[in-house]
């Protein structure tokens, strides 16, 4: 038998991707067989090289050399080795049944000969320092003749300092740079220090020193570099200068020239720094009056202040006063490096020019600027520059209350932008007048947002300078009726945590601060640890001529006194107090800085008007014996607190040996209405919530006692503002018993109603097919949901989970009964006005996936979406007051109340305006059964709705139980008076109701008589007649 043998070219070969011409990788065999009469199954696949990408490939198979045709593709990207593989998998060739395939594959190596070369250009960049870390950084360019197709190509990078010195001035860092795919051009960023003294521009050199191919390459030879360097030149543009001086006077004669200050915020240390400024003509002419000489101001070393001379022209014409205009534009910086300019804060300072060539009078010195305005000359008349809060021409006018708002809103846009320090120091004024003017905040609760929204924005630009008029918008706002606040959004201690942050400000700048007002006092000190005894105190002491007083005195008519001990205090003087025991000043001395000095600062508020909680403090499930109580939270004491600046740890606990002490005079009156057994009073300090930002009275980790002298001593471990506050109860004991009782006993009668409702209408077969019928029983059905629901729910106080289940339930039965007496309103409406006399096609199952299927939407949204309902201290489970209440219960009652109003009044004007016929005695007693029900739904209505009136009532009033006693009579009547309309004012069922008891006498009375007859033919003894029980038979029969 014939045989041959049939291969590929050796296992490997290799093609250059340079060349460029047709390879063809043929199958060779042996000399019996002719590759005309074979078949040969050859395929091609792809290792680690791209089809159509790297190579292109075509099959011939015809002819003396049959194989595979291979075409490298020649490109410019720098790429790895990269293969394919060929495959002879058979051979059949006529006449030779055996062929062997000896070499079977060929690897076939692509070699690149593209090479990528980077460098580093030799233009010069440059850099400028910056205050904000975020500009300080340069760019660095990198030019590559090819792009690679794979990471991991690196350029090592190094730097040589010239006058420029790592790390003061520049890092260098990176020394490895990644070269990106598919570019030649891309860049790296050498971060640049910015060290807050202005230099002369300095130069360091980066220079491109190696290259490095991916570690997975078999090509070491794919990247070159050019050894390279590339200048950086860094200019310092943290200097900024200003003109200080808003306008001055000069004299012709006497001053021969104008003074005007400049001020920068930093010193330079060498000379080569200069302040560019340009001169205005106003009304004086540069030459003629003044001579506009120096526009490039060298600025001085080591000093922060320095002034411009303007020389005036003394001539002898008698002329008026004349102005011209200085402005600053730019800071010019020139040395051997280079010379370069930036762009700074535009200010400006007018010049008055008095002529002194004969009797020139100044006309400000006879000027009638009223409340502090400011004059500026104008010829021979002047003009009044009005402070904040006035205008008019001579500024005498305050503004109205509407002119005010409509420059507070203006003021709010300004502040929101880029804002000068002028701008902030003006607004600041501007706010405090209007914090004070009689009736702008009262008038309108819009206007206290406006106001607190400023008072943020101005403590937030950090100017010291504002400390002040911040201090006294806060004393101005503590004299508003706590119910302006309320009416407002700005609770949850907004003001407060403001003016806390302006006192941490003003000590960052400045060191210490004190204000003694009507309502509040401060003191912000720098504390030398040294100095401290056992602790820290601040303490509001009554003069000695007079005793405590119940907390009704202000702020100011106490002595306030900072104590390096606090045993030094006299406890009997005390009206209120705080003392920081040195343990906890430790706590916050940290090892990196001085630990003689730390900013600490306290504050004691005459009130707690603005210490508006966002939720209530006391979690009910401590308590006993309040589940069926409505309660009120007031603070009974003076607020005082106490911070760290800059310190994170002042909100956090302390540890266990740390505490600090506060003590108070409470003010019982706020709380007199109540038994001094039955007041709740806790210490509490003020916190904020993480997620929320908003604040509120917490008692977590505060302790208090009475000290036996009428104060009450807290120890608290966290550092913050403290106060004492009372649970009021509302209403007395008495009134509480009461409406317990009356709700528990109501509840439970309307419920046994509401089921023997059910019972009815499932048992009397005539009536559970009727349509009405079927509207009532799911009406019984929600409302008696809806009593189940309200009598568990205080089993639900003090667990979120439970409460919230609760709160759902009731929202859900007391929407869905309300949506049960629509759809008897629409069935009525339909029968009585449309006039059909037959049932509604599908209007029960429609009316069940409304009247259920839309509470349970509505209950589940705000169950979900509700933020104001706080059911962990919460004293009822229901939905609190606020928007989810409003919007998500309310409204839609309001929406269905009205609903069935007008459709009621349809029916009644339908039926009432028909007049009586004699010979319809039909359609008039017709009439009267629809009077009947229509009357007996409205009244069920009217009491359903009144229930929900006096309930929201009740949660919105807070000092009266008139509501509390309405809102539980109404309720507890509903089930009862479905009964009584319902089932025994019907006729129907009281027919039924009297066929069934007669047929149950009818049945005792035949029991009772065959008993008797089996008796009498026993005991030969008759008791009752024969013919009675004849007759009885028959009249069952």
């Amino acid at each position: 038998m014939a045989t041959g043998n049939c291969w590929l070219p050796g296992p490997n070969i290799t093609i250059s991707e340079g060349d460029a011409q047709m390879r063809r990788i043929a199958v060779g065999c042996s000399e019996q067989i002719n590759p005309n009469d074979c078949t040969f199954d050859l395929s091609c696949y792809p290792i680690t090289a791209t089809p159509d990408e790297d190579y292109f490939t075509f099959a011939t198979l015809d002819g003396d050399k049959p194989g595979i045709d291979v075409n490298i593709i020649d490109n410019t990207v720098v790429e790895d080795n990269e293969r394919f593989a060929v495959e002879l998998k058979s051979v059949s060739c006529q006449g030779i049944p055996d062929v062997n395939v000896t070499i079977p594959m060929t690897i076939v190596n692509i070699v690149d000969d593209d090479v990528v070369m980077c460098s580093l250009p030799a233009s010069l960049f440059s850099a400028w320092e910056s205050l904000d870390p975020s500009e300080n950084r340069i760019a660095i360019t990198v030019q590559c003749d090819n792009e690679v197709e794979d990471d991991g190509f690196m350029l090592e990078i190094a730097y040589i300092n010239r006058t420029a010195v790592a790390p003061f001035d520049y890092i260098q860092t990176p020394t490895m740079v990644s070269v990106p795919t598919a570019t030649t051009s891309f860049t790296f960023d050498v971060p640049i220090v910015a060290d807050g003294l202005p230099e002369l521009p300095e130069i360091f050199q980066v220079r491109l020193s190696d290259v490095h191919v991916p570690s997975a390459f078999t090509r070491t030879t794919a990247a070159r570099y050019v050894e390279s360097l590339a200048p950086v030149i860094i200019y310092d543009g943290t200097l900024n200068c200003s003109l200080v001086v808003a306008n001055t006077t000069v004299i012709e004669g006497t001053n021969s020239s104008a003074e005007i200050r400049v001020e920068c915020n930093l010193e330079v240390s060498n000379d080569g720094w200069f302040l560019l400024i340009e001169y205005f003509d106003v009304t004086a002419v540069a030459s003629s009056d003044y001579l506009a000489t120096e526009t490039r101001i060298p600025i001085p070393t080591s000093t922060r202040t320095f002034s411009i001379d303007v020389p005036i022209v003394n001539d002898d014409d008698l002329e008026e006063a004349e102005t011209f205009s200085v402005r600053c534009l730019n800071i010019a910086i020139s040395s051997v490096v280079g010379d370069a300019s930036y762009a700074i804060s535009e200010t400006v300072t007018t010049i008055v020019i008095f002529d002194d060539d004969g009797e020139v009078i100044d006309p400000c010195e006879t000027n009638n600027c009223s409340n502090g305005a400011t004059c500026v000359p104008a010829g021979q008349s002047f003009n009044c520059s009005c402070p904040p809060g006035f205008g008019g021409p001579i500024c005498g006018d305050a503004l109205s209350n509407d002119d005010l708002h409509n420059r507070l809103m203006q003021l709010t846009e300004l502040l929101e932008g880029n804002a000068s320090t002028e701008d902030i120091q003006g607004a600041a004024e501007l706010v405090e007048n209007a914090s004070g003017q009689d009736g702008f905040l009262e008038e309108n609760p819009a206007n206290v947002d406006i106001v607190v929204d400023s008072l943020e924005l101005i403590t937030g630009a950090g100017d010291a300078m504002v400390t002040k008029p911040v201090v006294q918008i806060v004393n101005n706002l503590m004299d508003l009726d706590p119910d302006v606040l309320v009416d407002s959004t700005s609770g949850g201690g907004r003001v407060i945590a403001a003016l806390e942050e302006q006192i941490s400000n003003v000590q960052a700048l400045q060191g210490n601060f004190s204000a003694s007002l009507e309502n509040l006092e401060i003191a912000a000190v720098q504390i030398y640890r040294n100095n401290i005894a056992s602790s820290l105190s601040f303490a509001n002491l009554t003069p000695l001529s007079s005793t405590p007083s119940d907390n009704s005195s202000s702020a100011t008519e106490a002595n306030t006194r900072l104590y390096a001990d606090g045993d030094d205090v006299p406890v009997n003087r005390t009206d209120v107090a705080i003392t920081i025991p040195a343990d906890v000043i430790d706590l916050f001395t940290r090892e990196d800085e001085d630990p003689t000095a730390l900013p600490v600062s306290f504050f004691i508020y005459a009130n707690s008007v603005l210490f508006t909680p966002s939720r209530t403090t006391f979690n009910r499930s401590n308590e006993e014996d309040q589940s069926n109580a409505t309660f009120e939270e007031r603070i009974i004491s003076k607020v005082i607190g106490g911070a760290i600046s800059k310190r994170e740890e002042s909100s956090q606990e302390l540890s266990l040996n740390s505490a600090v002490i506060t003590k108070f005079i409470t003010n019982k009156a706020l709380a007199e209405d109540e038994m001094e057994d039955e007041m709740i009073q806790q210490c509490v300090h003020w916190s904020y919530d993480d997620k929320t930002k908003e604040g509120y009275w917490s008692m977590e980790g505060c302790t208090g006692s009475p000290d036996g002298q009428g104060r009450i001593v807290c120890s608290c471990k966290r550092l913050a503002s403290f106060a004492v506050l009372v649970r009021v109860r509302k209403g007395s004991l008495k009134d509480r018993v009461a409406l317990y009782f009356i709700t528990l006993i109501g509840s439970i009668i309307s419920s046994i109603c509401l089921c023997m409702c059910l019972i009815t209408f499932v048992a009397v077969r005539s009536y559970r097919t009727k349509q009405p019928t079927q509207i009532h029983f799911n009406l019984c059905l929600s409302l008696l949901g809806f009593y189940l629901a309200f009598l568990l729910s205080p089993l639900g106080t003090g667990n979120v989970i439970r409460c919230s289940v609760a709160s759902a339930f009731i929202h859900f039965f007391g929407l869905a009964t309300m949506a049960w007496m629509t759809a008897e309103a629409v069935n009525m409406y339909f029968l009585f006005v449309q006039l059909r006399r037959t049932a509604i096609p599908h209007f029960v199952p429609v009316s069940c996936l409304l009247a259920y299927g839309l509470p349970a939407i509505c209950a589940v949204a705000v169950a979900v979406l509700d933020r104001n309902s706080n059911f962990r201290n919460a004293d009822y489970c229901f939905i609190h007051p606020g928007p989810a209440l409003y919007f998500g219960f309310l409204t839609e009652v309001a929406v269905m109340l009205v609903t069935n109003l007008v459709i009621f009044a349809l029916i009644s004007r339908k039926t009432l305006c028909r007049p009586l016929m004699a010979s319809k005695a039909r359609e008039n007693a017709q009439r009267d059964e629809i009077i009947k029900r229509v009357r007996h739904s409205v009244l069920f209505w009217f009491i359903l709705g009144l229930s929900w009136i006096f309930g929201a009532l009740a949660i919105l009033d807070g000092s009266t139980v008139i509501f509390d006693y309405l809102y539980s009579i109404c309720i507890s009547l509903q089930g009862l008076v479905m009964f009584l309309l319902l089932c025994v004012a019907n006729p129907e069922f009281r027919k039924v109701f009297a066929d069934r008891m007669q047929r149950v006498n009818t049945t005792i009375t035949r029991n009772t008589s065959t008993g008797a007859s089996t008796s009498t033919s026993t005991g030969n003894t008759s008791f009752i007649k024969p013919a009675t029980i004849s007759g009885s038979e028959e009249g069952l029969q």
